[in-house]
């Protein structure tokens, strides 16, 4: 959330929305009155009244620090509330050309980038982005930092996809000139040396490659350089040894085998591997034993000491995360739970942390010892449920949650988790009526809809899982998820033309990640499916 001053009163942008905070009373005059009420007009949805009044306050003070706060509020009003794509685009630009020293022209630059993506149209979205991060040049916070891996990532992406390898591979090249973060510096290493595989020039691939081995092992592109070991060790000599077992381990923690997970860590600890892939492997070791015992005051302190070590390396942010967001919390409770071993409350939540964290045996121990001080108090029962369905004891699990239910009918959070708990063991049949009983009781609920049809999809039941997405966007027209789903079931039922109307609407609101990329996919091979057919 980015912050802008004037006079009496801060702004909030967060996206598409706009938040007032009036930090002084007293009345407001001339200019500073039009700005307070469109931002009024805006937080109550009165999206057309809110333009015209940021319109007329851009009219009056263009020069105004909040110029162009106002000018970026009407072109996502365009791009929202009004569904102007055209006049949208346009507005962005006139941020970026007119205000190019203000924050909001980079941001506004990669909402072209968005929305220009969304649509296909990926070479301008391309260099949108590139804008953008030379709009940004010089931001050092961490909020920047993970701004411009973002957009630095979007930028290539897009480039690619508009056949612009080229301009691609410069992009990536330039971010590894600054201070990348292990995540984009490992994607632009694995992307380079594929082009230059592409063009035959193996000596520089293997160096690209060479590279994010020694520099970025955490890389998630590290099994592209493993597969090309045969073309690296004509240039480079590489103990592969560490790195092998390095990504067996990767694949263990995935499954969730942490017992087998730890083994290759050790494995891989023991093969002399080098310094980045040894701090990588050190905290792996931590965070698996920490979860296997349970013991997260024990794993708070060796985290600490890990960051003594590695103060700037591959892994200190997450160490730190991990403490701060995770290790800590519990750590505190797990202290709590020593001096009040009798206080059921302490119980219960030290064992729903411990299954928020993955550490299932762990809470089962703790919630047992819970039910044996109050065997009838239902929130222990439906902790418990959570935690023998992360181990595997289904039948119990089942139990303890339907004892849960039998005090608590219309816990709607519960019913979805169980419906959800039901499902990842494959038993959608079973998993349905808890899904249909938390859609009557929130009728109004949209994603009491989308979760019904993912029961249904997921027994084979796609035009009553049809029916119950478009009951979600019938709710909330905004509700993505269900846009994406309906993408997926009306492609099954052979309604191409509404997938792709799904798929777009879904694209509009989330132009990113793996289900933007399925959506893509999905409408080309739409498309160009559609198209034979006419040449045939």
């Amino acid at each position: 959330m980015e912050v802008w001053k004037s006079g009496r009163f801060l702004i909030g942008a967060t996206g598409v929305g706009f938040a007032i905070l009036i930090l002084t009373s007293g009345a407001f005059a001339g200019i500073a009155m039009e700005f307070d009420r469109a931002t009024r007009k805006a937080m109550k949805g009165d999206a057309a009244g809110a333009r015209q009044e940021y319109a007329a306050f851009l009219e009056r003070a263009p020069e105004d620090r909040l110029a162009p706060v106002a000018l970026l509020a009407i072109a996502e009003i365009d791009l929202g509330a009004l569904g102007d794509t055209v006049a949208g685009l346009s507005n962005l630009e006139r941020v970026v050309l007119a205000y190019p020293r203000s924050s909001c022209a980079r941001d506004a630059a990669r909402r072209q980038g968005d929305c220009l993506g969304a649509r296909g149209r990926w070479r301008e979205a391309g260099e949108a982005y590139a804008l953008a991060l030379r709009l940004a040049e010089g931001a050092t916070s961490e909020t920047a930092a993970g701004w411009t891996t973002t957009v630095t990532q979007a930028a290539a992406d897009c480039y690619g996809r508009a056949g612009m390898e080229a301009e691609m591979v410069a992009t990536y090249v330039e971010a590894l000139e600054g201070e990348p973060s292990p995540e984009i510096a490992g994607t632009a290493l694995s992307r380079i040396a594929a082009y230059h595989v592409a063009r035959g020039d193996e000596a520089a691939a293997s160096t690209a490659y060479e590279r994010l081995l020694r520099e970025y092992p955490s890389s998630e592109h590290l099994a592209d350089a493993l597969a090309r070991r045969e073309m690296i060790a004509k240039h480079h000599a590489i103990a592969w040894t560490p790195f092998d077992a390095y990504a067996a381990g990767t694949s263990l923690v995935a499954a969730r085998d942490y017992p087998a997970a730890l083994a290759k860590t050790e494995e891989a600890l023991a093969a002399a591997p080098p310094p980045a892939l040894r701090e990588c492997l050190e905290y792996r070791k931590i965070t698996l034993e920490t979860t296997i015992a349970g013991d997260y005051t024990e794993g708070c302190r060796r985290l600490r000491a890990f960051l003594r070590e590695h103060p700037d390396g591959l892994r200190s942010r997450m160490a730190k995360e991990t403490i701060e967001g995770r290790y800590g919390p519990i750590a505190e409770i797990e202290a709590a739970v020593a001096k009040q071993p009798q206080d059921l409350e302490l119980l219960q939540t030290l064992g729903g942390s411990y299954t928020n964290a993955m550490a299932g045996a762990r809470a089962v121990e703790i919630l047992e010892r819970a039910r044996e001080i109050d065997p009838a108090d239902a929130q222990t029962h439906l902790l418990l449920g959570y935690a023998y369905s992360q181990i595997g004891r289904s039948k119990e699990a089942l139990e303890a949650f339907e004892i849960y239910l039998r005090s608590n009918p219309e816990d709607t959070t519960a019913l979805n988790m169980i419906g959800y708990g039901l499902l990842g063991q494959g038993r959608a049949e079973e998993a349905i009526p808890y899904f249909e009983k938390y859609a009557a009781l929130a009728p109004d609920d949209p994603n009491a809809h989308d979760s019904l049809g993912e029961g249904y999809l997921a027994a084979g039941r796609i035009e009553d899982a049809a029916r119950e997405y478009e009951r979600a966007v019938g709710i909330n027209r905004d509700f993505s998820n269900s846009h994406f789903m309906l993408g997926r079931v009306y492609r099954a039922l052979g309604r191409l033309d509404d997938a792709v109307r799904a798929y777009e609407r879904f694209l509009a609101l989330a132009s990113a990640g793996p289900q933007a990329e399925e959506a893509r996919a999905a409408i080309r091979t739409i498309v160009s499916g559609a198209g034979e057919a006419r040449e045939n």
